[in-house]
Order: C-alpha cells, then sequence, then structure tokens
C-alpha cells in the first residue's frame, strides 16, 4: 500500500501490526514499524510528530549497527525532509550533509541521491534557484532508473519551481507539464505538487 502511496491503508496495517510487534522484544521490528508510521505521518502533514519519531529511529538504528545502515540513513533522510517542511532549512542542509557524510563512512552510497535531492529542493526554498535545479538534474538519473516516480514528480516540480522564479516560463512549464504525465500515469500528487496545477493554469490564461 505505501509503496502504491495508498497512505490510509497502509497506516492502517502498519498501526495492526504495531499492536501485534509491541507486545514482543523484537526492537528491530518495533523500530522498523516505527519509522514507517514516521514515514506516514510525514507525508499526511503531521511534521512534528513525524520528527519525533525519526530522532528515536536514528538513535536505534545507529547504536544497533548490525544491518542497519540502511535505516540509519532512511531515518536521516526523511528527519531532513521535515526540517524542510517545517521552514527550517539549515536543519535540513545539516542532515543532508550528515547523511552524505555517514554514508560515506559507513561504505553504503544506496540513498546518496535522495540526499541530494532534498538539498536541491531544499535550496529552492533558500533562493538558490541555479543550487537547486544542477542538484535535483544530478540526482534524478538514479531515481529515475528506480523507477521511483512519487520523487521524480518532486524533482520536476521544484526544477520547474526554479525556473518559474528565474522568470524563466516557458521552460518552467516543460517540466510542469512532466509533472502532469505522472500524474495521467500513476494517479499520483501531494499537496505541494497542487501548485503545479496552478501555475500552468495562470500561465495558459494569460
Amino acid at each position: 500500500y505505501y509503496s502504491r502511496k495508498q497512505l490510509n491503508y497502509a497506516l492502517d496495517n502498519y498501526l495492526i501490526a504495531n499492536n501485534y510487534i509491541s507486545k514482543t522484544n523484537d526492537q528491530y521490528l518495533i523500530y522498523k514499524a516505527k519509522y514507517n508510521i514516521a514515514n506516514i505521518k510525514y507525508f499526511l502533514g503531521y511534521y512534528d510528530e513525524a520528527i519525533s519519531l525519526f530522532k528515536e529511529c536514528i538513535t536505534y538504528f545507529k547504536e544497533n549497527k548490525e544491518n542497519n545502515d540502511r535505516g540509519y540513513l532512511n531515518s536521516l533522510h526523511s528527519l531532513g525532509l521535515c526540517y524542510n517542511r517545517i521552514g527550517d532549512y539549515g536543519l535540513c542542509t545539516q542532515t543532508n550533509e550528515k547523511g552524505l557524510l555517514e554514508g560515506k563512512r559507513l561504505g553504503n552510497d544506496e540513498i546518496k541521491e535522495y540526499f541530494i535531492l532534498s538539498e536541491g529542493v531544499n535550496q529552492y526554498f533558500r533562493g538558490n534557484y541555479a543550487s537547486a535545479i544542477n542538484k535535483i538534474n544530478y540526482s534524478l538519473p538514479v531515481i529515475q532508473k528506480k523507477k521511483d516516480f512519487g520523487n521524480e514528480a518532486v524533482g520536476y516540480f521544484y526544477i520547474g519551481k526554479s525556473y518559474w522564479d528565474l522568470k524563466n516560463y516557458e521552460k518552467a512549464i516543460l517540466y510542469f507539464k512532466k509533472v502532469d504525465a505522472v500524474f495521467d500515469e500513476k494517479k499520483y500528487i501531494r499537496p505541494d505538487l497542487r501548485n503545479n496545477y496552478e501555475l500552468l493554469i495562470s500561465y495558459f490564461k494569460t
């Protein structure tokens, strides 16, 4: 359900699972469920709750190293996304930089491009549009290869927004249309991408 972006169904199942898991001593599964619940809370806009859960996951996965590098890095990445959504762009940058350094230290570059995408979006919000475009463009080939259409759409949208704010409207529209193509094919949208359609409408009205 989560990979299909059917978040309410995913959350229902994680909460049922969490109810069973919490009665065991399986710490790994307890924190895996916590991580997944936090991710859904992030997508549903409950950022403070998600931040609290991700911080717990970071502590657990860092201290319990066996097979947990990916859980640790994923939790760091998600924490950075939350900081961006609450407008703490400095903490988002710090978290992305830490994630890249920790990935290098652990010899794990599986989500390197996701930290770079996150920082590209963050740079958009900091008004550094050229940096945003460069970072997102760098990350997109790997994200497309993984068939991660959700993050692909997000990347297109923030490249488009960067060009829009640089007053390069024609180029922006090309990227907004790519977001629309993902929506048409996958029926995927999230709240911040609604602006994609507002900008398309206002552009074509003129």
